[in-house]
């Protein structure tokens, strides 16, 4: 068997593996009635079938979706900082400290799969033998690119959103209600002609609760009529 076949059944074979657990774990969970989301099930499955049977075309789209998600996670880390207020993180932590370990450790190892996948798909032996077949054998220099600007831009989407008029008029909302012993931070605005909807989070030292505030026509900080306030705590006004 050639060298670039051993490398691409290897991936083949794990991303096969992979895709079937988590078609599992996705169906254990509907049929249990417990929220999950994944895309990444389907793709596996069929890239591995691919890979499996010498996908050269394959490869560069596997390696080209690796490298994106590598990037992607690693700038998610670098960018998030700076997407919340470190006292909100730091509650976070204190509060779902287990929840978010364990998290945090599924990504590594996540990351170190797709990293393992990229250094095998980028094997000499599988450039060899795209070059021979008039593939690209270049980096994906884009999926760098795009990986590192996708949580850039979020993180400034997410800064420039907390600090915007629209986010003044929610806040003074929030603290209307529930007074300024609370911090508040936004998770999510949208706009829809004059009418904004936003949802935040209320917190100080000890605790945190979501907050939605809805707006119609009303853009001026003072003037809080044309808002609705809903949240846990049963507030509705």
């Amino acid at each position: 068997m050639d060298e670039h076949l051993k490398a691409l059944k290897r991936v083949g074979i794990a991303l096969i593996i992979v895709g079937v657990i988590d078609i599992g774990v996705m169906i254990y969970c509907i049929m249990n009635s417990y929220n999950y989301s994944s895309s990444f099930n389907i793709f596996a499955l069929l890239s591995g079938i691919f890979l499996y049977r010498g996908g050269l075309t394959a490869a560069r789209v596997v390696a080209w979706f690796s490298a994106f998600m590598v990037v992607t996670f690693v700038s998610f880390l670098i960018t998030y900082p700076f997407t919340i207020p470190i006292s909100l993180f730091k509650l976070q932590f204190s509060l779902n400290s287990w929840s978010m370990v364990w998290t945090t450790l599924f990504w590594i190892a996540l990351t170190a799969f797709l990293v393992w996948i990229f250094i095998q798909l980028r094997h000499p032996s599988v450039l060899a033998a795209r070059k021979e077949k008039g593939l690209i054998t270049a980096p994906p220099k884009f999926a760098f690119i795009f990986g590192a600007l996708l949580p850039a831009s979020i993180a400034g989407v997410m800064f420039i959103t907390n600090h915007s008029n629209s986010a003044q008029i929610v806040k003074a909302k929030a603290i209307q209600e529930y007074g300024d012993q609370y911090q508040y931070h936004i998770n999510s605005m949208n706009w829809s002609g004059d009418s904004l909807a936003a949802g935040l989070v209320a917190y100080n030292a000890t605790e945190m609760f979501p907050v939605y505030v809805s707006c119609n026509g009303s853009q001026d900080t003072n003037d809080h009529s044309k808002c609705s306030l809903r949240s846990p705590r049963g507030l509705k006004h």
